[in-house]
């Protein structure tokens, strides 16, 4: 992979910015050639990973009693049924670390 294949994001874990994160992972999908119904699927997983970060408020994902835990675990089941290839742990310096690969066609 070139660089020009590469796209780093950093955002606060604000909702506002899902959509903005989305936006940029559609650029880089249609420039790599990504098509419907990948590149959906590329913007869908992209949005739950995010919605995740932003509803832990960017801490990452731990165990808790609340009911909005059950939402979450869909996210991620989506995530690892759309994705190629789905991993997720701990970051280094806290937080977590969602790492998926995406074909380019569907």
């Amino acid at each position: 992979m070139h660089q020009a294949d590469k796209l780093s994001l950093s955002f606060e874990a604000q909702a506002e910015n899902v959509a903005v994160a989305r936006a940029a992972v559609a650029d880089l999908g249609e420039a790599l050639g990504m098509e419907e119904p990948a590149l959906g699927d590329l913007k869908t997983i992209l949005t739950e990973a995010c919605t995740n970060v932003v509803r832990d408020f960017g801490t990452g994902m731990r165990p808790t009693l609340h009911r909005e835990a059950t939402s979450m675990r869909i996210g991620l089941g989506l995530i690892s049924q759309m994705s190629s290839s789905f991993e997720i742990g701990a970051g280094r310096q806290g937080g977590t670390v969602v790492r998926m690969r995406v074909p380019l066609s569907g």
